[in-house]
């Protein structure tokens, strides 16, 4: 793929352009125990509990701090640090006419208020929060296989753009990043969670700010 024909760069948000894990941190700041949160998601890993059990066990959780409410989350989100050359390299690409898009396995709330405070036009995240009329949280819909709903939400975001997989760079850090990987020009940001995608990655990073020198 030759890099002039590059149109659209598509990023994650956990452990990308935030260096935080937004669920367990979640969890934390709303005044729960994150080791509690933890144990569910392994107890649902090891099929000890299935995933409707998984998901009210959590949302128990998040009740059970009073603040389990629109309000609240999005008071937490916007606190939340950003990776510190976040905005600068989301500017520049803008600037140099790439289409930019968030993909994330996080929450639609949270992606919606990270699009808005780097200035990104488009995202898509695997978790919808359900609200009911007085914005508590009711419900969540999540889809566990992250990895093929982030292909098909990257797809859907071609298919908006007119856009060829091949037209795209795709940052990341994790696995479930891997599918994007494999049919686009994926750039994974070292961490703790990124020895797999490294292997199939056409660069690997340790600062956002490379991907100035990248994509120039």
């Amino acid at each position: 793929m030759n890099l002039n024909k590059v149109k659209a760069v598509i990023f994650d948000i956990d452990g990308t352009l935030s260096p935080e894990i937004s669920w367990t941190l979640l969890t934390k700041d709303l005044g729960g125990s994150a080791e509690q949160h933890l144990k569910i998601f392994k107890d649902l890993s090891d099929e000890k509990i299935g995933y409707e059990d998984s998901k009210e066990q959590l949302l128990n959780l998040w009740r059970a701090t009073g603040r389990a409410t629109k309000s609240d989350f999005r008071a937490i989100f916007e606190n939340w640090p950003l990776r510190d050359a976040a905005k600068e390299v989301i500017d520049f690409l803008i600037i140099k006419g790439y289409k930019i898009s968030i993909i994330t396995g996080s929450t639609d709330l949270y992606a919606e208020i990270v699009a808005k405070r780097l200035g990104i036009p488009f995202y898509f995240a695997n978790t919808e929060l359900v609200w009911d009329k007085e914005d508590n949280l009711v419900d969540f819909r999540y889809f566990r296989d992250q990895a093929k709903k982030k292909l098909e939400q990257f797809l859907e975001f071609c298919h908006q753009q007119n856009l060829e997989p091949k037209d795209c760079v795709v940052v990341g850090d994790d696995t479930n990043d891997i599918e994007l990987f494999k049919i686009t020009r994926g750039v994974a940001l070292k961490s703790p969670d990124s020895a797999e995608i490294e292997k199939i990655a056409w660069k690997t990073i340790v600062n956002l700010s490379e991907l100035k020198e990248i994509l120039a």
